[in-house]
């Protein structure tokens, strides 16, 4: 075995993991435009047909002006939207005693698999099945295994910044996928 890390995730954790695949990771960030696209194409073409159907008039001039103040304002705040969202979605899961990640785990790493152990199971797999692998502002290490899925690794988990460092040098040199640097979400 090469590195062996106990992973404590929180809430807080798995709510950065949605944020950054809704909003900076390629699975999402397109997904996430193209809604966005969508909701202002509906809004529009349901202004269009008002003006269509009623004329131009103070009516429909209002309704307009309120559907643009909307659009502005869902755009300004999706962030806090989609935060809200997920915390909800959480809440919920947590309400029904069934969380989508596991809270504690073990990962191992071995040259050709990875393990990941947890009060429930155990899944091993070989490196071939993580798509992408994620860095995001040296706080967390996400090891896409399809559009949706990914093993999440906060930065806490590491012993020493030298020790996350020779981490990412052992995934660039045995996991065939690419390695996304993040700054910010």
């Amino acid at each position: 075995m090469k590195y062996q890390f106990q992973v404590s995730l929180t809430e807080d954790d798995y709510l950065a993991f949605n944020l950054f695949h809704a909003l900076r990771s390629p699975y999402g960030a397109k997904n996430t435009m193209r809604i966005r696209i969508l909701t202002d194409l509906i809004l529009v073409l349901f202004v269009a047909i008002l003006f269509i159907f009623d004329g131009v008039n103070v009516g429909t001039v209002m309704a307009a002006v309120a559907m643009l103040i909307y659009i502005i304002v869902v755009h300004l705040c999706y962030k806090r939207i989609l935060t809200s969202t997920i915390r909800r979605t959480i809440k919920a899961q947590k309400k029904k005693g069934k969380v989508a990640f596991s809270p504690l785990s073990t990962m191992e790493f071995f040259e050709d698999h990875l393990v990941e152990s947890t009060e429930e199971n155990r899944t091993e797999q070989k490196y071939t099945v993580v798509e992408r692998i994620s860095v995001v502002e040296n706080r967390y290490v996400y090891l896409h295994t399809n559009n949706i899925m990914a093993y999440i690794l906060p930065f806490a988990c590491f012993e020493s910044k030298e020790q996350y460092q020779e981490f990412l040098e052992f995934l660039k040199a045995n996991v065939s996928s690419n390695i996304d640097v993040y700054e910010k979400i």
